[in-house]
């Protein structure tokens, strides 16, 4: 006597396993068709063959935070007094890495020059540590 279980069918003897239930020759074929074309063997309510669930779609993946951004987006971060001494400072280093930033394409938050001429305005006391870190916070994704 052929048996099925969630999933498969079998002609073993299964009549001890209660995952099993006995089905008759003509479920057993039918089972085994079923099985050819993609279905699934269910026992849940009594034997059936039931499609297959549908896969399930991956989570769509987090935004990464833009570590990259235009020079004007970037310049927009400064206050307009940290700019203000930025431009009265008599450092040409400062005035270097200010200009730098004007003529790029884009700013790299991670660029080492960035950080460098970030430290050059701690230095001339126009920002902070903590400050520096929130100029360099990636640009969170809308």
């Amino acid at each position: 006597m052929p048996y099925a279980t969630a999933g498969g069918v079998s002609r073993a003897d299964k009549s001890g396993d209660p995952d099993w239930i006995e089905i008759d020759d003509g479920q057993y074929a039918q089972a085994l068709s079923g099985m050819q074309s993609g279905k699934i063997v269910s026992i849940e309510d009594g034997f059936d063959l039931v499609d297959p669930p549908a896969p399930e779609e991956p989570p769509a993946p987090e935004p990464e935070p833009r570590m990259t951004l235009s020079s004007r987006e970037y310049l927009m971060r400064f206050t307009n007094a940290e700019y203000a001494a930025v431009r009265s400072s008599d450092s040409i280093d400062l005035h270097r890495a200010y200009d730098s930033l004007i003529a790029a394409q884009f700013v790299d938050l991670t660029d080492p020059d960035v950080g460098m001429g970030l430290d050059l305005m701690i230095g001339a006391g126009i920002i902070d540590a903590a400050r520096k870190a929130e100029l360099l916070q990636p640009e969170p994704v809308a």
